[in-house]
């Protein structure tokens, strides 16, 4: 069967799109052998399509462009974003590092080494590497000040030469060392009643201010009373309540009646001032009638006092630095290993504060503690960290209080003391 050229040239557009049937192409494709008109007429019809191609394939074009452009604007916030917090955050912190700085508290630039140390000791020690984590244990501190207790003692009696004589209230008075500098010999009356209002009102720790000296610097009538067990406590009215440094306690003596504060208040308000001497050792001032019947008794304190630190620490005196430090870390790490033999272990938790102050970081961790493999502790260590070097441990428990000393626990196991010294 024979096809016209006007059906064939309707199935062209179908035949040039692809929107044919098999059978349908197959009849075109043999006409368009035999016909040259239908083949000229094919070829006017393929420019126009291939331009709707082109334009299609331009405006398919446009639209990734577009969309690509917007994916990369996307990206270049998302990344600029991203940038932003990655350097808010070191700033924040680097903010926070320097305000620590300036109040010595917390973590801050100069004591990342001091948290590290003491971060590293507890490591090792939860660890049981205990002979590795007492060498970063310094015990020179504690030779010296043992070394300076005991030069102290041996020269108690001295400590007499260095009290100040002064004249007051009409009547001889002795002052201690950090009192004597509020007098000079050459006070003028006024100027005395100038210092004595100083000592009362600005609460100056174990004074005694004879009664008449009270009446006349501050009045009965100014004075506010308040009674405290057997004590009657005093202040200035026109004092603001300091707590017990703005307080004093009227006490009757036989040698009159004085109104006394700091130490020597405490002490009467507890009943221990007996003597003389209990006066003369809680004082920094004394009148010298009141000495002179103490003086007996302080040199025989004094004598009871040296005793006792020579049996305490005299075992030290044989000792150098490097030996007593050697001592004292063979010591730690018996106590530590005491520990562990009585079932005991701690878990090492976070950093809990650090504060600095006199030249020495005081590094705090957590820790939870199992005691003898029962009850739990949550305890509070202190490092006290001086020139890269571990000088003092001491500890807080926050939960449940366990007796200090006792070397089945953390606190006393780290608390290594120099006791049995004297008996090596």
């Amino acid at each position: 069967m024979k096809i016209s050229c006007g059906v064939i040239r309707d199935l062209l557009f179908l035949y040039e799109e692809d929107g044919c049937s098999a059978e349908s192409r197959e009849l075109v494709e043999a006409h368009l052998k035999e016909c040259d008109a239908c083949r000229s007429y094919q070829r006017k019809l393929r420019v126009p399509c291939e331009m709707v191609h082109e334009e299609k394939t331009e405006s398919g074009s446009r639209e990734a462009l577009v969309i690509k452009k917007s994916f990369r604007k996307i990206r270049r916030r998302w990344l600029a974003s991203l940038l932003a917090v990655f350097l808010i955050f070191p700033v924040i912190g680097l903010g926070m590092m320097g305000y620590n700085e300036y109040r010595k508290e917390g973590i801050c630039f100069t004591n990342l080494d001091e948290i590290y140390l003491a971060w590293r000791f507890l490591s090792l020690v939860e660890d049981g590497s205990y002979e590795r984590a007492a060498e970063m244990v310094s015990y020179k501190e504690d030779y010296q000040s043992i070394m300076e207790v005991l030069d102290a003692a041996d020269q108690r009696e001295s400590w007499l030469d260095h009290l100040t004589e002064r004249t007051l209230n009409g009547e001889s008075w002795l002052l201690k060392p950090y009192l004597s500098s509020y007098f000079s010999e050459t006070d003028s009356p006024d100027e005395e009643w100038n210092l004595w209002g100083y000592l009362i009102y600005n609460g100056i720790g174990s004074s005694m201010v004879p009664e008449e000296i009270w009446e006349t610097v501050v009045g009965f009538d100014n004075t506010e009373y308040r009674t405290v067990g057997a004590m009657m406590a005093c202040r200035p009215k026109d004092v603001e309540s300091d707590g017990d440094s703005s307080e004093f306690y009227r006490v009757e003596t036989q040698w009159g009646v004085y109104y006394v504060n700091g130490a020597l208040g405490e002490m009467y308000l507890g009943g221990e001032i007996e003597t003389a001497a209990d006066i003369y050792e809680f004082s920094g001032m004394i009148p010298e009638r009141i000495f002179a019947d103490a003086k007996e008794e302080v040199i025989k304190r004094l004598e009871e006092d040296a005793n006792c630190q020579e049996e305490l620490f005299g075992g030290v005196r044989e000792l150098t630095e490097e030996e007593f430090c050697a001592f004292m870390r063979k010591k730690l790490v018996k106590q530590l290993e005491e520990y562990q033999s009585c079932g005991s272990s701690f878990e090492l938790l976070s950093l809990t504060g650090a504060y600095g102050y006199d030249g020495k970081w005081d590094i705090r961790f957590g820790i939870d503690e199992t005691i003898r493999g029962e009850s739990r502790v949550n305890y509070q260590v202190m490092l006290y960290i001086r020139d890269g070097e571990i000088c003092r441990i001491s500890w807080m428990d926050k939960q449940v209080h366990v007796p200090i000393g006792e070397t089945s626990v953390i606190s006393g196991a780290l608390n290594a003391n120099w006791y049995e010294i004297s008996d090596q």
